[in-house]
């Protein structure tokens, strides 16, 4: 009897995961639809869409994270953001002697057009990334990226400029 009881459980919880997963996917259908760009539908915006803007033509690939409950994203039109990317606009004050969620604050993160961020890649709060700049796969952004600039690392460090040709 209480093998039955698991499985029934366990039935329970799974239905319950995939209504979840089935919502989350439709709120991100529903989002790209409304920003012309291409979203992923495993994209996970904890908060959710609201306070983002995404231009047309961007894509956002597989298991993207978007860690928001306040702030705001600006992602430009024509951007690339490769698959496992974190963009983080929630930050705590760790001056503070505890650390609660009630003090939690955050700092918008802004990037320009024709950015293409690489794979495992986390741009933290308060990151202006330039137009036409290139985040190398594995990269902690923690700093503001100059237009055409080819950064990588962590944290990330400029390595060059882009070569462009009109």
């Amino acid at each position: 009897m209480q093998n039955l009881l698991n499985i029934i459980g366990f039935i329970k919880y799974e239905i319950f995961g995939c209504l979840i997963l089935m919502k989350r996917r439709y709120a991100n259908y529903k989002f790209m639809k409304e920003s012309n760009a291409s979203i992923s539908l495993d994209a996970f915006p904890t908060g959710g869409w609201r306070g983002t803007f995404i231009g047309k033509n961007t894509r956002i690939n597989s298991n993207f994270t978007l860690r928001n409950k306040n702030g705001n994203l600006f992602i430009g039109e024509n951007c690339l953001i490769a698959s496992k990317v974190t963009i983080i606009i929630n930050q705590y004050d760790t001056k503070k002697k505890e650390i609660s969620l009630k003090d939690m604050k955050y700092a918008d993160v802004k990037i320009n057009d024709n950015v293409l961020i690489g794979t495992d890649s986390i741009i933290m709060p308060g990151v202006e990334i330039g137009r036409g700049a290139v985040i190398g796969a594995n990269s902690v952004v923690t700093k503001d990226v100059k237009p055409f600039s080819i950064v990588a690392g962590s944290p990330a460090k400029h390595i060059s400029f882009r070569k462009v040709n009109e």
